[in-house]
């Protein structure tokens, strides 16, 4: 199964948006269901999301809990974005920015988070420089 950047990155800001902690600090979570159903990933296939969501989680950018007993992907549960995923979305947030980052590592012929990571580095410092 092939990993699909677009899907991660489209995942991570819809659960930026989305997650709560209610008024207890109890974290609500977003489901695999819930998240294929947002503006963004109408069309997506829900296998691909939940391979999306599940490297996201194995990357240690999100904290999920996994398949339910009956071993349905549907009952997938996103409960937050940590840190390292807020950094990282941070870096490929502009769509701009994204796009750049893409191009570099097409160039290249590879792509990983932590390629994405480091492309992203480099284009945010370039648009940094030339506005100093």
């Amino acid at each position: 199964m092939k990993l699909d950047y677009d899907l991660m990155r489209e995942a991570l800001l819809i659960l930026e948006r989305d997650l709560t902690i209610s008024d207890d600090l109890a974290h609500n979570g977003v489901s695999l269901f819930q998240l294929c159903k947002k503006p963004g990933m109408a069309g997506c296939n829900m296998a691909d999301v939940y391979y999306a969501l599940h490297n996201l989680q194995q990357a240690g950018l999100i904290e999920a809990a996994g398949r339910s007993a009956d071993d349905r992907v549907d009952s997938y549960l996103v409960f937050d974005i940590t840190y390292e995923g807020h950094e990282f979305l941070a870096s490929i947030r502009p769509k701009g920015a994204w796009e750049r980052v893409k191009a570099i590592l097409a160039k290249v012929g590879t792509m990983s988070i932590p390629l994405i990571a480091q492309a992203a580095s480099k284009v945010i410092s370039g648009y940094i420089g030339r506005e100093a």
